[in-house]
Parts: C-alpha cells; structure tokens; sequence
C-alpha cells in the first residue's frame, strides 16, 4: 500500500438528498376496502397501482389539488399536522381523535428533476433509509417493488427508469397501518410481536398507542461510476487497521481506492493512503491491513477524549465518508462473579470503564419529527449528566444515524438491543429470514461507529419464555460474531439464565436503607418515577384538569397505583398545586436516582455498571424520565450530574427523612481514575439559617473507591423541619461540591420555609452565560433554578445555597447563537421580590 500525502482524488458525484417540504401526501383507501382487495383474485399490487392512477398518485399531472403538502421525512400524522387538519395528538387526550388515519392507505409523492451533474453517472439508485411499514414504490408510472419492515433500509436500481432531462414522479405507497394491542402475553406471542417496527408504538406502560405510516428517514438518490463500495467495516487493534471492502462493478474494472484520516474533533495528523485494485465484473471484496503510527485513540467520556477521525474513502470518483475511531473494545469479568456468570465490565483501551447512563427510548412517537438538532442536543444533557452509556431499549428504534455520531462525539457507548421487548417471538422459518436480512442491516449501520459497545437480543424477553439456544438469538449472535467481530453479544436485558444483571427494577421511590443491599453485577435498568417542570405540564394538561384527578394526568401515566403510585414519596410532603407536586415529585426522583448511582460507584469494581430507566420519553408524560419530552431536564439530571462526576464525595445513610432527628452515615470518596489531596468542609444548615455544624479535614485518598469515615450529627433541634449538608472539597484541580436535603421528621414544610433573598448577576460571552449567584439572606434557599426563554444547556441547577454562599452556574446555547442576558430565578422559598438582580 502506498502512503501519499496528497489530497484524495475529486469526487465526481455525491448522493442527492430529496428529503424536504415539496412533497404530497394523501390518503384514498379504507381499511375495509382494502381488506376487501386482498380477498379478491387479482394481485394486491395491480389493485393499489390501478387505485393509485386513478386518483392521480403516480403521474407528475394527477391529482394536483387532491393532495396535500408535505414534508419528508414524515408521516401520516405530520402531514395533517401540517395542513391544520387535527390538533396535536400529544395535549390532553387527542390521541385517538387521529386515530382514524392508521385505518386508511396513504400515498407520499415527490415530482422533480435530477441536478445536471448526475446526468452522466452510469448507475443511479433510489435509496429509503426508513419506511414505515409496508409500502409498494412507483417511478414514472414504473413498479419498482415492495417493502415490509421498518429497519431495513430499501434500494432500487432506476438506471433506466429515471428521466435524466425530464420531470420524474415518485411514488410510495403504504398499506394501512398494522393493529397490534400492548399485550404482554407470558407464553404466547404478543400481538406487537408480529410486526418489525418500533413496538413501543403499539403502547407501553408510559407510552399511549399511535402507529404512523410514512417516510421516517431521509431518501437520496445514489450515482455511481463503473465500481463502487457498497459497504465496509473499520476494526482497529492498537494502531493496526483492517479495512474490509465490499464493491459492485458493471464490468471488469482496474483502478485504486484512496483513503484519507482527517482528525475530526482534535489537532492531529492526517493520514492519506492509496492501494491499487483489479475488480471482476460483479460482487468483489477485499480486506486492506495496515499500521498508522500515532494515532491518537478513542476513550469513553470521564476517561480521556472520544477523538475521531473523518475516513474519506473513494473509488472511481465516488467517496464514502464516516467518522472512525481507534479504540480497542473487550468485556471482562467480573471480580467474584460464580461461574458462568456473563462478562459485563467494558474495557476500552484496556482500561475498565464504570459504566453510568440511562435507558434511551424513542425522541417521539411520530420518529420522522427527529432531527439531527434534536439527538445533539439530547445527547448534549447527557454529558452534563456525566454519563458514558445509553442503553438503546429494545422496544424502541434503530435510531437514526445521526444519534450515533453524536454518542461517538460526546464519548458514549452504545449498549444496542434488536428490536424485541416483553414478549416472546416467532420461530418459523419466514421471521428468521426477515430478521436475518434485519439484523444484518442494523449491524452494518452501527458496526463502524466507535461508540458500538454491545448487541443485545432484546429487552426482557427471557421473562416471556425465550431461552438463550432459541433459534432467532442463536442466529443474531452468529451474524455478531460474523458481521462484527469483537463486538459482545447477550441475549436479554437481563440475562434471566445468567447471574449477574437480573432482575430489572425497582423503578419506583425507595428508601436508602433498600439499596444499601441492592446488588447487581451491572445494574442496566433502575428508575423512579416523576412529574417534569410546571411550564412542561402546561403544554399538555389543561388548565381546567385538577391534580391528580384530572383525566389527562392518568392518560398521560401519572401514575396512582401500585409501588409506582407517586404519591407514596409525596406522603412526606404538604404539597398543593401543579407546581409544587412537580417540585417534590421531582425532588423524590432526584435523591432516588443520585443514592442509586452513588451506592454502585461505591460498589466498584464488584459492580461495572447502572443505567437509569429513563433517558428521556417519546411525549409527554408524568412517568420515568430524567428529561421531558421538550427537552427540559427534570431535577434529578443534575444530582446525577455530581454524583457521577469524575470525582465525587457522597454520604451511605438510611433514608431522605430522619424520624429520630439524627443524621448517621458513612463518608465515601469515589473516583475514576484521580487522586484527591486538599480539604474537605462539612457544614450543615437548618431552614432558619442556623449552621448547625461545621468541620474541615484534611484528606489524601487514592483513585477508586474509599471509606473515609463515620458520620454522626445531631439534628433534632433543626428549625423547620430542614437540614441542609453541603459538602465542600478543594485541591489543585479546584473545587467539587455537592449537597444534601433531609427531613426532620420530614419535608412537610419544604414549600412553607421564611423567604430567602439570593442577589444575582449575569455575564454573556458568545454562546456562553455565566450567572453569580449569592445567598444575602438569613435562610437556605432551596433548590434555586435558573431559567432562559432560549434553549440553553445549564451544567448546575436547583442547587440549595447555604446563607452567604455564593455559587456560579454556567450554561451555553445549544444552538450556534448568542445567549441572551433574560434569565428569570424560581425556588422552593424564593419569591420574586426576593431576587435582586446586581449588575457586574
């Protein structure tokens, strides 16, 4: 192979994207009528083809003003939405009033002509990376086939059928929607499990039914010269790479392919190497083995930087790009684990990583509305979170590409499970070819992507009657093995036959004193559940609807229930109204989820990982999530914020509450990979601001996890039923600091304490806002949120400001605009004439 630093080759032409608003939508047969169809003798296809000319549908001259506008990527339900045809299906309980759509077959059409630089190309494909559910396609009248499934991505080959001058008409056309009812059944299939789609669409615990028909990922019409690359699989092992190549040539072909590195989010060295091929006329493969001496690798965030690097790899004038990675992947085991327990520490670079992160769902039910602004600025919360993991649930999608690449920028693995959840599956031949050509696909669309941790069967299925030897999972774990060699593969989340992970849960509050004995391996689903902020709540609960009895609350899964009941941690407070429900609500998830993850890290090595269910939710609901359907983060996102950071203090207790007014714990240092050296301040507060106890102590502790000691405090004389502990550590890499709430007995005075005063300033540069906090009054100021009318990513909130402490929170736009200085101030005892705003 020749190395050359010279620029790779011009490309003659780039795919041509026809995603946009110029497209039409319509729908013009009954569910019944087409049931009848399908009765009838002639074919299916020749019965909607003769419908769909007749209306119009496939001529670039039909049905001008039958149809209605639309844009692609979209659906059925984006299209009406579009068109003011029906309110949104996400506020009250509009769902169903939509519902009809699913019962009709929809038509989506584009007329256009192709740009002059794809005039020459000898190949042209018609490329659907996301067709949800069952289409036939249509090009200037011609019928180009059929589709079932919404993973794999479909391609046709219109060489001859495309119009170079002229305009063309293209055409898909979907069946009506499949009707699959939520029901986990214990033996046998559930009705979802028949269809290869998101399942969760058919309705979960947290999510109502609505199954959208329509053009979910972005089309592109693909040229080609006489050879090209039709797919390839980047494996590193150090600095050694092999590079293995499928092409297509239309004849006997001889040339070279170049490939170029061009470090894509750090300052580094490019690489540039070219290598000569002789292709038959055909299928063609070829593996390319070579060194690149000092490459900089790829770590998971909180252990080094995600580097990437952009790979342009061309043949006869045609690029692929992607980004790559160099970064060496392997499970290991468990100290202490029994035999025959599964591998579940990751290891990267041959580091072991303490996995932190949560459960990732779908963005939204109606999946074409995902943008690539949407994953970025999800995954962004993420990192503020200090996370290094999503689990993509198996009810769920195949997400866009766009959600890997940014979990390959911010440094977070992907555990990825196949489409299956609560359920078991089909076994007869006719599924296992349709997921095999399934699997196949989603493996080569994720195998490239450094963030591509782990294959997984699916979500629960061991709990309906799967077994590891099954045939559907033995086959997903030798295409793995086969397609993406290196990559793990286990068969249910969790592994019911194996020690380790099982069983999932709890996903509701619990007592401290619970998960002080709560073991697992790996955690990979525990959660608790809560309301999201007030502003959120108003946007899809009337205003007419009282909490908790409204109708919209319990459509929308507040639930009252069971152990998910929320009013089980709510006992402890007087909480009246939306937003202090929300607040205390959301108080509970937040002690919940920053003890759970605090208690595993304290748990390490034993312990490799804990994912939190959930991330984040497909609409808007009073359920799991950690942040809202509209992207606004809920308060137990920032206490995971410290208690995953990389180092971090924490305090082993019994509960959020002290019934006997005494505050008894453990002090425990946890860290990835640093040391600590410097001083660490205890003080707390009670909710009249008296300070009821103060120490600093000199610590030097090692890197992982340390007992530090004892803690015994005396608070039976707090005022208000409050105490405020804050935790302050300094050294050379400067100051970490975190807090706790407790209870005296309880927080039923939490929204009745005497009004704090906090003075504030603000400071913009750019993209970025600084706001100075200072606690000029007598009493703690509770969880203190600081707000913008604009999308701002906030790395603190909510935190609780001791009298006289000063705090700065930091935030940045999400989007490449300039912060504005409108922020406004709120707290749990903070009103409004109690905030000053001071000017720097």
């Amino acid at each position: 192979m020749k190395t050359d630093s010279a620029q790779c080759e011009k490309t003659h032409f780039v795919d041509w994207l026809l995603d946009g608003p110029d497209w039409q939508a319509g729908y013009f047969l009954s569910e019944k009528e087409y049931d009848n169809w399908k009765r009838r003798s002639r074919t299916l296809q020749h019965q909607l083809l003769d419908s769909a000319r007749s209306a119009g549908i496939t001529s670039p001259d039909g049905a001008k003003g039958n149809l209605l506008p639309a844009s692609i990527p979209g659906c059925d339900r984006s299209v009406l939405l579009e068109n003011g045809l029906i309110p949104d299906p996400f506020y009250g309980r509009n769902m169903h009033t939509s519902s009809w759509s699913e019962k009709y077959s929809w038509a989506f059409r584009k007329c256009f002509k192709i740009p002059k630089e794809l005039h020459s190309a000898r190949q042209l494909r018609l490329c659907f990376k996301g067709i949800d559910y069952q289409a036939m396609f249509f090009l200037n009248d011609n019928f180009l086939g059929t589709h079932t499934g919404m993973f794999i991505p479909v391609e046709f080959e219109v060489t001859t059928l495309i119009h170079r001058e002229s305009e063309n008409c293209l055409a898909v056309i979907f069946e009506p929607a499949p009707d699959g009812l939520p029901n986990h059944c214990e033996k046998d299939p559930a009705d979802f499990a028949a269809f290869h789609r998101m399942q969760c669409g058919f309705g979960w615990d947290w999510a109502r039914k609505i199954v959208p028909t329509g053009i979910w990922d972005s089309v592109l019409l693909s040229p080609s010269n006489t050879a090209r690359i039709k797919d390839f699989h980047w494996q590193t092992a150090n600095e050694f790479v092999s590079l293995s190549m499928e092409m297509e040539a239309l004849e006997n072909w001889t040339g070279e392919v170049s490939i170029r590195l061009v470090p894509e989010n750090f300052d580094g060295e490019s690489f540039a190497l070219r290598e000569s091929l002789s292709l038959q006329h055909g299928s063609n493969s070829k593996t390319l083995k070579f060194t690149l001496e000092n490459a900089e690798k790829w770590y998971p965030a909180g252990y080094g930087q995600p580097s990437l690097y952009k790979l342009f790899l061309t043949l006869d004038g045609i690029t692929k790009t992607a980004l790559v990675a160099f970064r060496d992947l392997e499970m290991r085991r468990n100290p202490g684990t029994p035999e025959g327990a599964r591998n579940l520490t990751f290891t990267v670079n041959g580091i072991e990583i303490f996995a932190r992160g949560a459960n990732w769902v779908p963005i939204d039910l109606l999946p074409s509305r995902a943008t690539d602004a949407d994953y970025r600025e999800l995954v962004q919360w993420a990192g503020v979170a200090h996370f290094n993991m999503f689990r993509v649930w198996g009810g769920g999608l195949i997400e866009k590409e766009a959600f890997y690449e940014c979990c390959d920028r911010q440094g977070i693995l992907v555990w990825q499970e196949f489409p299956h959840a609560c359920s078991n599956y089909r076994k007869d031949a006719e599924y296992l070819a349709l997921k095999s050509k399934e699997a196949s696909a989603i493996i080569r669309k994720l195998r490239n992507h450094a963030s591509t941790a782990l294959f997984c069967g699916g979500n629960e299925v061991q709990y309906y009657g799967e077994i590891p030897d099954s045939p559907l999972y033995l086959m997903y774990e030798n295409l793995v093995h086969r397609l993406a060699p290196g990559v793990a593969f286990h068969t249910s989340s969790p592994d019911a036959s194996r020690p380790g992970e099982r069983p999932h849960g709890p996903w509701n509050y619990r007592e401290h004193a619970f998960y002080n004995s709560h073991f697992r391996n790996f955690a990979s689903e525990i959660g608790c559940n809560a309301m999201p902020e007030v502003e959120s709540l108003s946007r899809f609960i009337p205003d007419t609807e009282p909490v908790p009895d409204g109708q919209s609350w319990k459509y929308h899964f507040l639930n009252l229930h069971g152990a998910h009941d929320v009013r089980i941690p709510l006992q402890g407070f007087d909480a009246t109204g939306n937003r202090e429900w929300s607040q205390a609500s959301m108080f509970a998830q937040a002690d919940a989820a920053g003890y759970i993850f605090e208690h595993y890290r304290r748990q390490a090595p034993q312990a490799s990982g804990c994912l939190f269910w959930q991330f984040n939710e497909p609409w808007p609901t009073c359920a799991w999530s950690l942040i809202d359907y509209y992207k606004t983060p809920k308060m137990a996102l920032y206490r995971l914020a410290c208690a995953n950071a990389p180092r971090a203090f924490s305090i082993e207790d019994q509960s959020w509450c002290l019934g006997d007014g005494q505050l008894a714990g453990t002090l425990w240092y946890c860290s990835d990979r640093e040391e600590f050296n410097g001083t660490l301040k205890i003080e707390l507060w009670d909710g009249a601001g008296n300070n009821l106890f103060s120490e600093e102590m000199r610590l030097t502790l090692d890197k992982g996890v340390q007992r530090i000691q004892q803690l015994q405090y005396d608070c039976h004389n707090a005022k208000h039923g409050i105490v405020l502990v804050v935790l302050n550590a300094t050294d050379a890499r400067g100051l970490m600091r975190s807090e706790r709430l407790y209870g005296v007995p309880d927080f039923k005075a939490a929204f009745r304490l005497p009004p704090a005063t906090i003075e504030y300033s603000v400071q913009t540069t750019g993209q970025q806002l600084e706001v100075r906090l200072n606690n000029t009054g007598r009493v703690p100021a509770l969880a203190v949120r600081a707000q913008a009318k604009q999308s701002l990513l906030w790395q603190q909130n909510y935190c609780s400001l001791a009298p006289g402490e000063c705090l700065v929170y930091h935030a940045q736009a999400s989007a490449s605009t300039p912060v504005a200085e409108e922020i406004t101030l709120s707290g749990w005892n903070l009103p409004n004439n109690n905030i000053v705003r001071n000017e720097r």
